[in-house]
């Protein structure tokens, strides 16, 4: 039996998103065989994570600073003319990286791992109709005219886009989705740039 606070961290590790037992309890050996001044520059991050990082109003997207817009939301230069919808922040990272898009993005808060009500319910649909309809409220003055679905080509989050697709009709908007090109399956944060740049060119 490990001790008390070593099995303690390895519950907590094994928590993460994709990380079992095994690795959990390589993570705490690996911490334990660390420094001290290295264990404490560690915690003292978790700690800024909490108490420095913020959401954006606007898109969720998580920044540090004063304002309440991440640096994306305040940019003048942006097209605020086009939204993109993505499941999660690191998929707008990779958008952002490839710099193939220049609109306004939505972070649903992915990713959920089946089309059931309990499951829909964790997204931000909500906070996205009101973003689009009354971008003002959240200190964007923007008029969307097209709303891009680049949600990952994933049996969920082809009914995700579905799904949201017949929702956002209502508003009258011109809905597009990712062209051909990322692989079925495949997670649009491991994406490579020319990947990415020919599902945007190809969206519809």
């Amino acid at each position: 039996m490990y001790p008390k606070t070593i099995r303690k961290l390895i519950e907590i590790f094994s928590k993460f998103p994709g990380i079992g037992q095994k690795t959990a309890t390589r993570f705490v050996f690996y911490l334990l065989k660390q420094k001290k001044e290295d264990i404490e520059e560690f915690s003292k991050f978790l700690k800024d994570l909490k108490e420095k990082v913020k959401f954006c109003k606007f898109c969720f997207k998580p920044f540090e600073g004063e304002k309440q817009l991440c640096e994306i939301c305040q940019n003048p230069a942006r097209d605020l003319t086009k939204i993109c919808v993505v499941e999660k922040e690191q998929d707008l990272e990779a958008i952002e990286n490839a710099q193939i898009f220049n609109g306004l993005y939505f972070v649903l808060g992915g990713p959920i791992s089946s089309i059931s009500k309990e499951e829909l319910e964790k997204l931000r649909v909500k906070e996205l109709f009101e973003r689009i309809k009354s971008p003002e409220k959240f200190g964007v003055f923007g008029n969307f005219k097209e709303i891009i679905l680049a949600l990952n080509p994933t049996v969920t989050g082809e009914a995700i886009s579905i799904y949201l697709e017949k929702k956002l009709k209502k508003l009258g908007k011109k809905i597009t989705r990712l062209g051909k090109g990322l692989p079925s399956g495949g997670e649009l944060e491991y994406a490579d740039e020319e990947t990415l740049k020919s599902a945007f060119e190809g969206r519809r």
